[in-house]
């Protein structure tokens, strides 16, 4: 599992706390896989774990319920926010680990 060592000194995160860090990477470990069973996913070990980390700061996001723009306009200052579904954060968990790793759909 990915230490909140790594998180600090490697990922260089400072949004979780130490107290929270094993709860949010071991969820974060757990979607990692249920995306290896459905897709492809290739990366070294380091960008696996880097990954993590950084699904874990959407986890964690996503806890606090912060709100997640969905849009924005420049012209009448309007901003559209997702619902914050299930879907919504599979998305978004989604989009983080593939900024890390590259993850095929299909063979």
């Amino acid at each position: 599992m990915t230490s909140y060592e790594f998180y600090v000194n490697s990922y260089m995160g400072t949004e979780i706390p130490e107290a929270e860090f094993p709860a949010l990477a071991a969820r974060a470990a757990e979607e990692l896989k249920r995306f290896s069973r459905i897709y492809r996913v290739e990366g070294t070990p380091v960008e696996h774990a880097m990954a993590v980390c950084a699904m874990a700061e959407v986890l964690r996001a996503w806890n606090s319920r912060r709100p997640w723009v969905k849009g924005e306009s420049v012209g009448s200052a309007s901003v559209q926010y997702t619902d914050g579904g299930e879907d919504s954060l599979r998305r978004a968990l989604y989009r983080k680990a593939g900024v890390f790793l590259d993850i095929y759909r299909g063979v």
